[in-house]
């Protein structure tokens, strides 16, 4: 699914860019990640940790757009993946958005007063189903210092997506825990 890969792209995206107030702190990439960036951009793309304050709502503010990315592995590596970020009209307030990666993963995401960004519901197109999230699984946390890390508890069920009213699996309640950056 979706998700993982997610949460790995805005940690990367949060330890590169940073915050922009409050007291500052430098997170250092693990070897690990560190090694495997160098290994598909190439060696001295990666400097020295740079000092990043809490996550700002700035950071990660949604708008209408095609970003295009390129598959560095698996069994698709080499292609050009498009991710569609669209506001739903239906909603005047510019809280509903769609993400849709690639084309088989479409997730409705929900923009709160705080700025923090939740994921409603996410439609699997090669698993064929719905799945909905409740409360919606954190993708934003505004206020998230370096090194934080914070739990959740989020209910999941999974629907056919031929038939949504069909229940398929459901979890009353599983503990994804959000951290700011990777730590040593």
């Amino acid at each position: 699914m979706l998700a993982p890969r997610l949460s790995i792209l805005a940690g990367l995206t949060c330890a590169l860019l940073g915050g922009a107030h409050g007291d500052l702190m430098a997170v250092e990439l693990s070897d690990a990640d560190r090694r495997t960036i160098e290994e598909l951009l190439g060696a001295g793309v990666l400097g020295e940790a740079v000092a990043g304050g809490p996550l700002t709502d700035q950071l990660a503010a949604l708008h209408d757009g095609t970003w295009n990315y390129q598959i560095v592995s698996g069994e698709n590596q080499g292609q050009t993946e498009a991710h569609v970020v669209t506001r739903l009209k239906r909603d005047d307030s510019g809280a509903s958005w769609r993400y849709q990666a690639g084309p088989k993963d479409i997730l409705f995401l929900h923009v709160a007063d705080d700025g923090s960004i939740t994921m409603l519901s996410e439609q699997d197109l090669d698993d064929g189903v719905v799945i909905r999230y409740t409360p919606g699984q954190p993708l934003m946390i505004p206020g998230l210092a370096p090194g934080e890390s914070r739990q959740f508890s989020i209910g999941v069920k999974v629907y056919d997506l031929s038939d949504p009213n069909q229940l398929e699996h459901t979890a009353t309640s599983i503990s994804p825990t959000a951290i700011w950056a990777n730590t040593r």
